[in-house]
């Protein structure tokens, strides 16, 4: 956890095409400690909306639950030139350029939201999150 919250505001290095085994590996080594996936894309109007969502209650949760975000369906050079541009994303994002993980769950459209509570099961929220006090809901339903 503390490795992931280093490397705030940034992708992760690897190939966007291994980015289900990537993420899968991540989870095991988190086994235990709820998390928060969003994928995201730069080209998503809704996902714009969020992210300040997102960034407020990552803040709120530090410590209690790890965050982590899915930059699907873009280039690592615009997703990184993207998290540059807003205001600093207090945990990392992966990449997931050709949408595997994003098409993986049946319904390929961002932004969504994935919860795993300490048990590892997960739950999926799909559309944005407007208010932070409807994503502290949530992860107190699914993330603990």
């Amino acid at each position: 956890a503390k490795r992931l919250e280093s490397a705030a505001g940034t992708v992760l290095p690897g190939s966007g095409d291994d980015a289900p085994t990537q993420l899968d590996a991540t989870l095991a080594k988190l086994r235990g400690t709820p998390v928060v996936v969003n994928l995201w894309g730069d080209w998503c109007v809704p996902c714009k909306k969020e992210m300040p969502v997102l960034q407020r209650e990552a803040l709120a949760q530090r410590g209690k639950v790890v965050f982590l975000g899915v930059a699907t369906l873009s280039s690592r050079s615009r997703s990184e030139r993207y998290l540059q541009d807003k205001s600093a994303m207090p945990y990392p994002s992966r990449l997931d350029d050709p949408g595997k993980l994003n098409k993986g769950t049946g319904i390929d459209t961002v932004p969504k939201t994935f919860f795993y509570g300490r048990d590892g099961k997960r739950f999926v929220h799909q559309g944005p999150y407007e208010s932070q006090a409807d994503l502290a809901a949530d992860i107190r339903r699914y993330a603990s």
